[in-house]
């Protein structure tokens, strides 16, 4: 028998494989690298980014859903536009993402599962 959601125990998560700022990714379903830029308090979620054709890219780690994919937000936008150094759009998505007062989460429908290759 499970518990009823009001009697759910709080975890913090723990990078799998040490993965956190800093580190570069390679997921199975994509030829690019991303870097790990930044990480709630509790480590559920990391965001990370890529340079492509077209401009910058995020993904959006959520260990506890075991995907990535975009933010929650209308029109997946996040205003990232670098993929290094400090980004005041990455710092207000993840204040965003640590209110859970807010409702920001990974989006319900744009989203993969996790298949990390290679870590570095």
């Amino acid at each position: 028998m499970s518990n009823p959601p009001s009697e759910l125990i709080r975890v913090d998560y723990k990078p799998i494989g040490g993965i956190d700022v800093g580190n570069t990714i390679r997921f199975k379903d994509d030829e690019g690298s991303w870097l790990v830029r930044a990480r709630t308090a509790d480590g559920r979620y990391l965001l990370a980014t890529s340079q492509k054709p077209g401009g910058v890219y995020y993904t959006l780690i959520d260990w506890n859903s075991n995907r990535r994919g975009a933010m929650n937000v209308i029109g997946n936008g996040l205003s990232i536009f670098s993929t290094e150094g400090p980004d005041p759009a990455i710092d207000e998505a993840i204040k965003m993402l640590e209110d859970p007062d807010d409702g920001w989460e990974l989006s319900h429908r744009n989203n993969v599962p996790l298949r990390i290759s290679e870590v570095k």
